[in-house]
């Protein structure tokens, strides 16, 4: 299971069956998408600019009953800003009186490789 780390994904995959995604109340949830359309996956830097507004999707592939032996095919489309772009809160997204920014600003290269050095077990900055 993981989040994205950019601002969107789109998943284009003949058969969604097996995907699921974890709901606010913390339910895994079967994602059901006819062959023709799409699915949009809000990421992490997303949710940074929206001060949570949008929230990164948690999701997960389990093996379905009905495809196991099956191999699962999707083609993803990973959105990223520019890798110099400074990701701060929207405007429109906080105010100072109750509903402060919740993310210091942070350029997008910094995030995409503290999340990447995060995930190959290594805490530190990469070069």
């Amino acid at each position: 299971e993981h989040t994205d780390y950019g601002t969107l994904t789109i998943l284009w995959s003949p058969d969604s069956r097996g995907l699921q995604a974890k709901s606010r109340q913390g339910e895994w949830i079967d994602v059901v998408a006819p062959t023709d359309h799409f699915i949009i996956n809000i990421g992490d830097l997303m949710m940074n600019w929206t001060n949570d507004k949008w929230i990164s999707t948690l999701h997960r592939v389990v093996p379905h009953p009905e495809t196991l032996g099956q191999r699962r095919m999707s083609i993803p489309f990973f959105h990223n800003p520019n890798p110099d772009a400074i990701i701060e809160c929207i405007p429109s997204c906080c105010n100072a009186d109750d509903n402060p920014p919740k993310y210091e600003p942070m350029v997008a290269k910094s995030h995409l490789e503290m999340k990447v050095s995060k995930a190959l077990g290594q805490e530190e900055k990469m070069e």
